[in-house]
């Protein structure tokens, strides 16, 4: 008499997972910088904050860089934040202006009068910080998007007061290395697992 065997055909089914990469250089590896025109001719790249403020005109900018990790060849980004610790808010400020950097820039000799352009066409309007010791989060996923795909080059982004207003950051040297400048990036990626599909056909030996 033949026995039945029973076979199960399974197929392999992609099962897309959202993974977060969470960069925050430490004063080695961080790329950030000040530039004021009370002070033109001076570099802060080594300072432990960051500053933007306007006045009459913005008078203290802000520059920050990140470098990019790789990423799976099948990786679709899904939110990308610039994470910056808030230590001071002046004035009730309305925006912020977050704007790509054309130019390439060096944290240790970036003053006021050799800022680097930026990219008029990119152009992120932000909320502002909700006040003092305190994270503030802003997404910046179009421009990291970009970069990835070669659109333009990756030189980091200015921060620039859009009304009345001083705030003050943390930068990648500030001794208490937890509030560091921080990016946080979301992407999906196919994960191959295994899974029965049912099918079950009978064989007799």
């Amino acid at each position: 008499m033949k026995t039945p065997v029973l076979v199960v055909l399974a197929m392999v089914a992609p099962i897309w997972a959202v993974e977060t990469i969470v960069l925050q250089p430490d004063c080695d590896e961080g790329k950030d910088a000040y530039v004021t025109f009370l002070h033109p001719g001076l570099n802060f790249g080594f300072d432990q904050g960051l500053a933007i403020a306007f006045g009459w005109a913005p008078y203290y900018l802000t520059l920050i860089q990140f470098n990019l990790p790789e990423l799976p060849t099948d990786a679709e980004l899904v939110s990308v934040d610039l994470v910056l610790w808030c230590s001071v808010t002046l004035y009730d400020v309305e925006y912020i202006n977050i704007v790509a950097v054309q130019d390439r820039w060096q944290e240790s000799w970036v003053t006021w009068n050799n800022q680097p352009e930026y990219r008029p066409d990119k152009i992120i309007i932000a909320r502002p910080p909700e006040g003092d010791d305190t994270w503030a989060y802003f997404n910046i996923t179009t421009f990291v998007a970009d970069w990835y795909n070669s659109e333009y080059e990756n030189n980091g982004m200015y921060l620039i007061p859009g009304t009345m207003s001083f705030i003050g950051f943390a930068s990648s040297d500030e001794r208490d290395e937890d509030i560091h400048p921080k990016l946080i990036i979301r992407y999906s990626s196919a994960d191959v697992e295994e899974t029965s599909w049912g099918e079950i056909k009978a064989h007799e030996w």
